[in-house]
């Protein structure tokens, strides 16, 4: 059985939009996190003195909102002992959610303007939650500096409500548990952080397998950006099969990628937006072209005797992530094997290509041989991708994807999503969706006769069809002001 996926945190609004597309309400949710949440507190404050309070630390959004459910919650369990709940607005509530849960605080209930003179017997951290990513705001840093100074996380034990606010900043305060909403987060773990995990009734379809929020990672085109700002590809290929080298090109181009550059021989013929070089020019113009671009595909119609080129690719790629793919795959299966600490390599192998990676397996097999350097895009009726330590599994697709080219398309697009910028799991997981939502239509449209070019005239309508539904259309950045 696999075990459950240790996310990072930019995965939770992918997961929490999963949830509400199965029919969940994120409401109801919350109110599930908070009776959780409350369950860990009660059995926290059960190992400390029997008298004091317990203080919950709340900020404006939903992870707020948490904490005054959880609050809610705290007060009916400790009812007829010496032990009552208190509530800090640290900032004022802001989301419909926070502010709802707010208002609903019995009287039970404290709710205290300030740090109390009294110490509480613990803090419970609800101020911000896994849905910030980046450096905490110079009012939240006010706050955990109020904290520090008051002895929280050093005298007053602190449970974290997801993550710890300002988790990995200097101004994070030491937490005694974090109690985890229905999976482990990648930050927590790392820390080496006491925690613990508790199920708030997300359906395990909406982390276990890919869904259309995975396209809220889409990258954004910055407004005055400029030619190869958005990302510039090298694709090697095309020594054997000219036309798979062709179709990986035009599919990353659809990634909205800047700059494709193609290494394949002077005999085959790309389009003028590929800047091809030919392979004769020279192994020293291919060593630059690999220090120069964000990313690198090997593989499409490569062959198999090109040992020397693999050499080139391993000996030069350094830490610019590298997308291998078809007979590279074989070249290179040592690299694959034993990659360096730097490295991040995505693998799309098919399943004669994985048997020679990894031998006779199942998906735990291809689960445990992915890992944080080395991302597995195992293709078949079910695709299955891992980074080692999330998983996620794709039903959609066709027995028509079974045509030569379909995998060239799922390459090259995937390696133009990391030229871009994205993670290299999060790419893999955007094309598997756009390439298959883009097959099923002319599925149902053509049955089995489309071809890998129409495929890939297909896609950017999926792309903006459910970037409209996000109101992420078109993907710009905002302007700072």
């Amino acid at each position: 059985m696999l075990p459950a996926s240790i996310i990072p945190v930019t995965d939770v609004a992918v997961m929490d939009a999963a949830a509400v597309q199965l029919g969940c309400k994120i409401a109801d949710l919350m109110e599930q996190a908070g009776q959780a949440l409350a369950d860990e507190v009660y059995r926290f404050v059960d190992t400390l003195p029997k008298s004091g309070s317990v203080l919950f630390v709340c900020g404006s959004g939903n992870n707020g909102g948490d904490g005054y459910v959880s609050a809610r919650f705290l007060a009916e369990l400790l009812q007829g002992t010496t032990v009552f709940v208190q509530v800090w607005a640290a900032c004022s509530p802001k989301s419909p959610l926070c502010c709802a849960a707010a208002a609903a605080l019995p009287p039970s209930v404290t709710q205290v303007e300030t740090l109390p003179q009294e110490k509480p017997l613990c803090i419970v951290d609800c101020i911000i939650g896994a849905g910030v990513v980046g450096p905490p705001r110079p009012a939240i840093i006010r706050v955990l500096e109020q904290l520090a100074a008051y002895g929280a996380g050093e005298h007053i034990p602190i449970v974290a409500a997801d993550v710890p606010t300002a988790l990995g900043f200097d101004v994070q305060l030491t937490t005694a548990q974090t109690v985890c909403f229905q999976l482990a987060k990648q930050p927590v773990v790392a820390a080496a952080l006491p925690h613990s995990i508790a199920d708030i009734g997300v359906p395990q379809s909406a982390w276990a397998d890919i869904h259309a929020s995975c396209l809220r990672q889409w990258p954004k085109h910055k407004a005055q950006g400029h030619k190869g700002q958005h990302g510039s590809l090298l694709i090697i290929g095309g020594q054997r099969f000219a036309g798979a080298a062709r179709l990986a090109c035009a599919a990353a181009m659809v990634s909205a990628c800047d700059v494709v550059h193609a290494w394949a021989p002077a005999s085959v013929h790309f389009p003028a937006h590929v800047v091809h070089h030919h392979d004769s020019t020279g192994h020293h113009t291919l060593i630059k072209l690999i220090q120069a671009v964000d990313a690198v595909l090997i593989g499409p119609g490569l062959g198999r005797a090109e040992s020397e080129i693999c050499g080139i690719v391993q000996r030069w790629i350094g830490n610019t992530p590298l997308i291998i793919d078809a007979d590279a795959l074989y070249e290179m299966s040592a690299f694959c094997a034993s990659p360096h600490e730097e490295s991040q390599l995505l693998l799309t192998p098919h399943a004669a290509e994985l048997r020679m990676l990894i031998g006779e397996h199942c998906v735990v097999d291809v689960h445990n041989y992915a890992s944080l350097q080395r991302v597995l895009v195992a293709k078949g009726a079910v695709d299955f991708i891992s980074d080692g330590q999330r998983w996620q599994q794709n039903y959609r697709g066709n027995p028509r994807m079974a045509m030569g080219g379909t995998g060239d398309c799922l390459s090259g697009f995937i390696a133009g999503l990391v030229a871009r910028g994205c993670g290299v799991y999060e790419a893999g997981r955007m094309a598997l969706f756009v390439l298959c939502e883009a097959a099923d239509e002319l599925w149902q449209e053509c049955g089995p006769l489309y071809t890998p070019e129409q495929l890939i005239e297909r896609m950017p309508q999926v792309i903006q069809q459910h970037l409209c539904v996000f109101g992420l259309w078109p993907p710009l950045e905002k302007e700072s002001q």
